[in-house]
């Protein structure tokens, strides 16, 4: 999907959050996914602040 909105000229991030087992986890506990611990969450979270970062640059 990314590719074909790229392709269609359709302007996206260069991040992408990835789908994660962490997010339903997260949910049942009632907390971000910032503080589960598990390697996937960790690597969401991270996919998160790098859309955020992205952001930032836009607004500069």
């Amino acid at each position: 999907m990314h590719t074909d909105l790229i392709k269609e000229g359709v302007p996206v991030f260069k991040a992408m959050i990835r789908r994660t087992v962490g997010f339903p986890k997260a949910a049942l506990a009632g907390v971000p996914i910032r503080n589960l611990t598990d390697k996937s969450a960790l690597a969401a979270w991270g996919d998160y602040q790098a859309v955020g970062d992205e952001i930032m640059e836009l607004w500069r």
